[in-house]
C-alpha cells in the first residue's frame, strides 16, 4: 500500500505495472498530476484510435514448407555423418580413436582431481 496523498507531487504518472496499479484516490492532493489512472490528461495527449489486434489462423500447408526443410535438413545431416563412417574404415577408425581419447582424458582428469582432493582432504584433517 503506497500513498502519495498530498505531496505536492506534478507531471505525468508513469506508464507501468507498479503506479498504475493504484487508485486515483492514491494521488489525492497532487494538482499538478496528470495521466492514468487519473481522469485529468496531459498535455500533448491524443487518443488515438487503437486498430485490434488480430491473430492470423495458420493452416497446416502454411507450415509444411517448414517441416520438409527441417526432414531434410536432419536427413542430409544423420546420413552424412552415420554414413561415411559406416562406408569408410579409416573414418570410422579415426573417429573411435578421437573417441577413446576424449574418454581416457575426461577419466585422467577426474583421477588427478579426486587425488588432489584426497591430499587437500588429509592435509586439512592434520591442521585440526
Amino acid at each position: 500500500m503506497l500513498d502519495l496523498s498530498y505531496n505536492n507531487l506534478c507531471g505525468r504518472i508513469p506508464l507501468g505495472t507498479q503506479l498504475q496499479s493504484f487508485d486515483a484516490s492514491s494521488y489525492e492532493g497532487n494538482a499538478d498530476l496528470c495521466g492514468k489512472p487519473l481522469d485529468k490528461k496531459c498535455p500533448g495527449d491524443e487518443e488515438a484510435p487503437q486498430e485490434p489486434k488480430s491473430h492470423k489462423e495458420t493452416s497446416p500447408e502454411d507450415n509444411k514448407s517448414i517441416y520438409l526443410s527441417v526432414a531434410w535438413g536432419f536427413i542430409t545431416g544423420f546420413w552424412s555423418l552415420w554414413g561415411s563412417l559406416l562406408l569408410s574404415d579409416t573414418w570410422r577408425h579415426t573417429y573411435m580413436l578421437f573417441l577413446n581419447n576424449i574418454i581416457d582424458t575426461v577419466y585422467v582428469f577426474t583421477a588427478v582431481s579426486a587425488a588432489k582432493f584426497q591430499r587437500w582432504l588429509k592435509g586439512l584433517m592434520e591442521k585440526y
